[in-house]
């Protein structure tokens, strides 16, 4: 192999795929590069390529970056390192075939060169495959073993970090009741789903009665009003926390997203809603305001269900014994379907109106 250097003039695909057909994968897109990478571990004294390797996997860059043969070396070996630690882990999503082939290409008694030549050589073969939800496809493809783990590795470590957590997180609010539900989302089996945040259990609605692009008739852009269309559009969703038995009014939204408030606002909204000097001022004001604001509204959201509740008793005769309230029945979720369905491209705020009709009328 020449001593001399290697320059990659390979880039990244920018060419529009069809409707209906999904990107090859990452480790497929750079193959050509991968091969230009075995070169220099042949024997090539360095690389000037459209990929950066300091990160935790090859990502391709605007500008050609020059590497050194021991600079690709070390940087490949550090990144074989975390993909080493995910070996035989059952908590990660992995190609188990492309663990087999890197592992059937490493040569016995080789130097460190001659081993990370053959990893980034070693391939195997990914059948055509059809989503049988939406009927898209994507090809068969002879992808880089190696490189495919390489490229997804460290992000399957992160996510299953990110699951643990909320694993716990879950566990948590389940034990102390502070999980929230919604009408009609269950699993397979017909159980409740649980969700961390009332936001969550809201957006979790609204994919299920609405579709996955629920938002898309939303405005954007400073001034659009986007985040209060969309508190309206979420209004109707049938949520509550832990045991509740009703619904959490919409009042406790009536102050939009506290936590993502800019200070100044906070204070100014708990002023006007009664808080005392010692809250509003001083150190720590923003998070007193914040906590204020919270149960300000969750005060006003259980008197609203007492108000609501307290006619059901009181109507009746004093002879008669009126059984305990029941909990609201839960509005059918094919009939919110059909509801938006039929005012497809009318504004978000006519399509809420609609369906908080619909639940009005359910109950």
């Amino acid at each position: 192999m020449s001593k001399k250097g290697i320059v990659s003039t390979y880039k990244q695909p920018t060419a529009t795929l069809p409707s209906g057909v999904y990107a090859p994968s990452a480790a497929y897109e750079m193959r050509e590069v991968f091969s230009d990478l075995a070169r220099v571990m042949d024997g090539a004294a360095s690389i000037t390529m459209y990929v950066t390797l300091e990160g935790d996997k090859p990502e391709w860059s605007e500008q050609p970056v020059k590497y050194t043969r021991k600079e690709v070396l070390d940087n490949l070996a550090r990144m074989a390192e975390v993909v080493a630690s995910a070996r035989g882990r059952t908590d990660l999503r992995l190609t188990r075939g492309a663990f087999d082939a890197a592992d059937a290409a490493v040569p016995s008694g080789s130097s460190d060169y001659a081993l990370m030549a053959a990893l980034l050589r070693s391939t195997y073969e990914c059948k055509a495959w059809t989503d049988p939800k939406s009927g898209d496809t994507r090809a068969a493809e002879t992808r880089p073993a190696f490189g495919h783990l390489l490229m997804t590795v460290p992000k399957a470590i992160r996510d299953a970090a990110k699951a643990a957590i909320r694993a716990a997180d879950m566990a948590d609010a389940l034990a102390v009741g502070e999980a929230w539900y919604c009408s009609g989302i269950t699993d397979k089996d017909g159980n409740l789903i649980a969700f961390l945040s009332e936001d969550a259990a809201r957006k979790r609605w609204a994919r299920e009665t609405i579709g996955s692009d629920w938002h898309a008739s939303l405005p954007s852009g400073k001034g659009s009003g986007r985040a209060a269309l969309k508190r309206e559009l979420l209004a109707p969703a049938p949520v509550y926390k832990g045991s509740e038995a009703l619904p959490v009014p919409t009042v406790v939204s009536e102050y939009g997203d506290i936590d993502s408030m800019h200070p100044s606002k906070v204070r100014s909204l708990a002023r006007e809603a009664g808080a005392s000097d010692d809250i509003v001022m001083g150190a720590g004001a923003t998070e007193r305001c914040r906590v204020f604001l919270k149960g300000n509204a969750q005060e006003k959201a259980q008197a609203l269900k007492a108000k609501t509740l307290a006619p059901r008793a009181s109507a009746a005769p004093a002879d008669v014994v009126v059984p305990a309230t029941p909990p609201v029945a839960a509005a059918d979720p094919a009939v919110i379907a059909a509801i938006v369905a039929g005012m497809a491209g009318q504004a978000p705020e006519a399509i809420a109106a609609a369906v908080a009709a619909y639940m009005g009328a359910s109950e």
